[in-house]
């Protein structure tokens, strides 16, 4: 049983990790073309965050 939450524990961790990668690449994409600058590319990121957590990525 310990196994099985240790799994399961990596994979949340690897999802997050990719999330927060594709995010990331989405917002340097979006953010930059916005001309909000710095504050824009925040807020892609925290929308594509939020998009991605919703689709179980």
């Amino acid at each position: 049983m310990r196994v099985k939450h240790i799994f399961t524990q990596r994979k949340i961790a690897m999802r997050k990790i990719i999330r927060a990668l594709l995010a990331g690449w989405g917002a340097k994409k979006l953010g930059g073309k916005t001309g909000c600058g710095c504050f824009g590319t925040i807020i892609v990121f925290i929308i594509l965050w939020w998009l991605l957590s919703n689709l179980g990525i």
